[in-house]
């Protein structure tokens, strides 16, 4: 316990330091900053939200004084808004769009760079992902409890309702899953027109990084490229009509969240989590986040809850009073089951196990659904 004591100390100071230097460096307003683990190391995540565009040297420059005030930990900046590679601010109005690779282009697709004179403003407004009649994002607080076997088995049991008409997205830029749920590993899929043509398996509609990056290539990718790659994969797939969009979102709360809620209009979030404490606590961090983003809490549903014989493995998780705190109500309580965790394959499962049948039902029938729902 005093070492953790010592350690939170030691981050509350690193932390005032950090913002110390952004406020010398006039950088004021929306300033999020936070640590996490990735790949065994810490890093340190600075979003800027209302910083003007910057040079990319600028940016690296900044970085390079931040990371000598967190005592040489890494920290990585992200800017909602910034300028292509070696380009200055004078330059950025007459700057010819880059048709491959680079922040706006992460996933280098021909074609897909901004029309010259279109509004940025415009581009960068809400749009429902593929024309979705309903657009759903799958979150947790952390990961490791289920979140994208939920999202893969929600949608296929929203497909039993409205066939060849579900799309699910994953937009996990670090860890895809889809390609090993559905056995499309090494598959790619076409890109027609800068945009790309979802691959199908099991009678969804499917797209995921991992369709377009290779197993073996590490993705280690600052902050502006994880967002770059994000609004691509909302805003460049060729859906095809939709009534439902299942969004699959990271673990956590980073920069790939920001870009979602900032560029889609979600109808609603499911919250998924074991009934572990720290889970569940990690589980408020996220569900705070879509609400201060204004995005309707569906509510919660808690995966591993119970053992065949009906223990709790996890301890009884939150009651309904604890729920009701955080805006959440109880979507479902999903078990302990290895055949619910096994990869689905490409061809539609024959049953659709009772608790997603049930969950979709849910969906369906919610209220808040119809009441954030427009046409475009």
């Amino acid at each position: 316990m005093f070492k953790r004591m010592k350690d939170a100390a030691k981050w509350g100071a690193t932390e005032q330091r950090l913002h110390r230097r952004l406020k010398e460096e006039g950088m004021g307003g929306d300033i999020t900053v936070r640590r996490r683990e990735l790949g065994g190391q810490s890093r340190i995540t600075i979003v800027l939200g209302a910083a003007k565009p910057m040079e990319l040297a600028a940016v690296e420059a900044l970085e390079a004084r931040l990371t000598e005030d967190a005592d040489g930990e890494p920290v990585t900046l992200v800017l909602t808004d910034h300028l292509p590679a070696n380009t200055t601010a004078a330059q950025a109005p007459a700057a010819p769009p880059r048709p491959q690779g680079g922040h706006d282009n992460p996933l280098s697709l021909p074609g897909s760079a901004p029309k010259p004179g279109a509004d940025p403003a415009e581009r960068a407004a809400k749009t429902r992902p593929g024309g979705a009649g309903r657009v759903i994002a799958v979150a947790s607080g952390k990961g490791g409890v289920g979140k994208s076997t939920v999202a893969a088995r929600l949608a296929l049991a929203l497909a039993e309702k409205s066939p060849g008409r579900v799309g699910l997205l994953d937009l996990d830029i670090y860890g895809p899953s889809l390609p090993v749920l559905f056995d499309l590993e090494g598959v790619r899929p076409k890109v027609e027109d800068g945009e790309v043509v979802p691959l199908e398996a099991a009678g969804l509609k499917l797209m995921s990084i991992g369709f377009l990056v290779s197993e073996e290539k590490a993705l280690a990718w600052r902050g502006p490229m994880v967002m770059g790659a994000a609004k691509q994969l909302l805003g460049e797939v060729k859906w095809g009509e939709l009534d439902w969009l299942v969004i699959d979102t990271p673990p956590g709360t980073g920069d790939a969240h920001l870009t979602l809620m900032q560029r889609a209009k979600i109808d609603g979030a499911v919250i998924v989590s074991t009934p572990s404490p720290l889970a569940l606590a990690d589980m408020r961090r996220g569900a705070a986040l879509f609400a201060k983003m204004g995005v309707p809490l569906l509510g919660l549903v808690e995966n591993m809850a119970s053992l065949p014989d009906g223990s709790t493995p996890f301890g009884p998780g939150p009651d309904d009073a604890a729920l009701a705190e955080v805006g959440l109500d109880r979507l479902g309580r999903l078990p302990l089951d290895p055949a619910l965790a096994d990869p689905i394959g490409r061809e539609a499962p024959s049953e659709i196990p009772a608790p997603f049948q049930a969950l979709a039902d849910r969906l369906e029938g919610l209220t808040q659904l119809d009441r954030t729902r427009d046409p475009k």
